[in-house]
This record gives structure tokens, sequence and C-alpha cells, in this order.
């Protein structure tokens, strides 16, 4: 990976004005939950948009600003530049949960008047962390055939898909009248086709869990490892990277 375009990802995360206000209006959330003895972690609901809307621009702004060329004194190979962004994207990530887990240690601390569920607060900030690995590597994957927030659109477009073909074949019955009943024959006579869409759900968008759990952990980090290979396949076939044209 090339450490000059990890830098420049990170550093143009945090001389963004938009990502600096936002990490600082979710500290203070942090904060103030804490403060108010709320649930640990409360304010991970809104890592999730972050991860989102920092995955969606994996690709693109060094080429489409023009300022790839004055970061490097000589061609980078499109692999490297693609696991450096990932890279840089997912540490300004952890560096904002970082920073929203300090600030709810500060206001627990601060309050004082009941104990500090650390372990909690722990666990289920590195499970979010853990969690934009794979979220992040899937945004890459689907960002190297499409441009920037298409690929948003696709991850969410591909959720729903799953979340409704598996609410039909778990909700239709075969004595249903019309179109209904030949779908659930259909499913009846090929089951693996439950099991395929549900795998793909479970590797996709597994649930994180509240504990740390090393199957789960295994889960992300491989599935990742895959997104990522799988995009860099793809990418170093394009001609010019999408989000630069």
């Amino acid at each position: 990976m090339s450490p000059v375009v990890i830098a420049e990802t990170v550093r143009r995360h945090f001389v963004s004005v938009a990502f600096v206000g936002y990490t600082a209006v979710v500290a203070f959330i942090a904060f103030m939950l804490a403060w108010f003895d709320g649930p640990a972690g409360g304010w991970h609901s809104f890592a999730a948009l972050l991860i989102l809307v920092a995955g969606a621009q994996l690709i693109g702004p060094e080429f489409s600003s023009g300022t790839l060329q004055l970061l490097l004194a000589k061609p980078i190979n499109r692999s490297v530049y693609l696991l450096s962004r990932y890279a840089g994207v997912v540490a300004a990530i952890w560096i904002f949960l970082a920073l929203g887990f300090a600030f709810e240690l500060v206001g627990r601390v601060t309050r004082a008047k009941t104990s500090i569920p650390l372990q909690s607060m722990s666990v289920t900030t590195l499970n979010v962390a853990l969690e934009a690995l794979l979220t992040c590597a899937v945004l890459v994957f689907f960002g190297s055939f499409l441009r920037s927030y298409l690929n948003v659109v696709l991850y969410f477009v591909l959720r729903m898909f799953i979340g409704l073909t598996m609410a039909a074949i778990n909700e239709i019955r075969p004595d249903m009248p019309g179109l209904m009943g030949i779908m659930a024959r259909y499913f009846d006579r090929h089951p693996e086709i439950a099991r395929d869409v549900a795998a793909i759900g479970r590797n996709l968008y597994p649930d994180r869990p509240i504990t740390f759990d090393r199957a789960w952990l295994m889960l992300v980090l491989s599935n990742s490892a895959v997104a990522l290979l799988l995009a860099c396949l793809i990418f170093r076939r394009r001609e010019v990277p999408y989000g630069a044209d």
C-alpha cells in the first residue's frame, strides 16, 4: 500500500468541514448520552451514516481533482491505490469512533454516579469498527464498477431485495391463489433459492453482535478480503476510474 495515499486520504477527511463538524456533533452526543446515563454506545447509530458516506467516495477523488500526479512521483499500481484508499478511509472512520468512545468515557467519568460499563462500551465500539471493514470493502467492490454514491444505492437496493425475497419465501403459501401460489410452489421445489439468498444476506450484511464473537470476526475479515480482491481485479481493467469522468 502507499503511505502517501493513505495519509492524504486521512488528511482529506480531517480538513473537510462536514467531516469535522459531524465528528464534533457526534462526540457531543456521545458525551451527553453518557452524562444522562444512556446505553453504552448509544451514539453508534450516527457512525453508520458516516461509514456509508465515507465508503461511497472511496474511488475517484485524486483522479477527478488531478492531485494524484502531484502526490506521487511515479505511477501507482491501481490495486495499491485502491487498497490504500480503503485503508485511509477505514483509518479516518476508526479515528472518528475513537473520539466518540473517548467523549463517552469522559461523560461517564464526569458523571461518576454509576459504575462505568467499560467492557460493554469497548466491545460495542470495537464491533462497529470491525463492521466498518466489511461495509467499506463491499462499497469498494461496488464502486469498482459503479460511480460514487451509486455503490451505496446498490448496497441498499441489494439489501432490500434480499429482505423482500426472504419475506416472500417465508410468508407466501402454495394454497394461495394466483401468482403468489405459483411462486410458493416454485420456491418449495427449489429450496436452494432460499438457502442461497439467505447466505448472501449473511455474508454481505451480517448482524453485528453485542458481544465479542470470534466466528463473526472471521466472517467479517474473510468476506472483506474477498470483496477487496474482486474489487482490485475489476478496477485494474478500467481505462478511467469511475468518479473521474
